[in-house]
């Protein structure tokens, strides 16, 4: 679960999640705590079930490791980053 800041809340009051964008472990078995930080100058008072943070699930997929002896090559690299002008 990605725990993600609401744009309103950050726009109109300058407060955001302090980790924002937050990950949330799929086994994570307890509720979830928002930290939040207030740039703002304006003290803000939040009611409770106020809309605070919006959250997306997202399908993980877990890797599998294989260790190998030695690394081999899948074919000569020439340039390096960014030299195809990407």
């Amino acid at each position: 679960m990605l725990v993600c800041p609401r744009s309103g809340l950050a726009c109109k009051n300058s407060i955001t999640i302090i980790n924002g964008p937050g990950i949330v472990d799929e086994h994570y078995p307890d509720w979830v705590g928002i930290g939040l930080i207030n740039h703002g100058a304006d003290l803000h008072l939040f009611s409770h079930g106020a809309r605070i943070a919006q959250v997306m699930y997202l399908e993980a997929c877990v890797a599998q490791e294989r260790v190998v002896a030695e690394l081999t090559t899948v074919g000569e690299r020439k340039g390096g980053f960014g030299h195809t002008g990407v």
